[in-house]
């Protein structure tokens, strides 16, 4: 390196992310113990373990299900009422195909589909913050698909006032960018 580029890096800035990095290090070496054995952890690890038959066998009744009603499913709420369980099937995407089938899933699936389009144009917005809100509101969506392999967004109150505040952004900046693009 060059002197005279080494002499125009800020130090300061350097040191200041060199302790931020070595704090994160050192919170993540102590933080490990509690993460990797609490019990939403284990919970987590077994929902990709396959020596879990009752939430296998729940995935299974909700594609039996399925099959036998294919275009508008038992009806809302059913599953529990219908399946030997006597709950719902601890899948999201299990859920919609057995209660409202094949149309049931493409209407609930929709508002999904064109909030991942609208949140990643918006990501790539000229104004900063409505990208970074945009990236935010992405991966929340992201992680709302992820969590329903595993938990029943369907009937529960706080993942759909989670999903109204993503449209409620989507639509309110998607339409405000889309006509700063017009203009231009």
């Amino acid at each position: 390196i060059r002197k005279d580029v080494f002499k125009l890096i800020d130090k300061n800035l350097i040191i200041k992310k060199g302790l931020l990095i070595l704090t994160l290090i050192i919170a993540l070496y102590f933080s490990y113990s509690l993460l990797f054995d609490s019990g939403l952890f284990l919970r987590f690890q077994k929902l990709f373990e396959n020596d879990d038959p009752t939430r296998i066998n729940m995935y299974k009744t909700a594609f039996k299900l399925f099959e036998e009603n294919p275009i508008v499913g038992i009806g809302f709420n059913n599953y529990r009422a219908v399946s030997p369980f006597q709950t719902y099937s601890h899948s999201t995407y299990a859920e919609v195909l057995a209660t409202t089938g094949i149309l049931g899933t493409i209407l609930y699936f929709i508002p999904f589909l064109s909030l991942l389009v609208k949140t990643w144009f918006l990501s790539k917005a000229k104004d900063l913050i409505i990208a970074k809100n945009a990236k935010i509101m992405w991966l929340l969506l992201l992680t709302l698909l992820f969590l329903g392999t595993g938990v029943i967004h369907f009937y529960e109150l706080s993942s759909t006032i989670a999903l109204g505040f993503i449209i409620a952004f989507g639509n309110l900046y998607y339409r405000k960018d889309s006509k700063e693009i017009e203009r231009r």
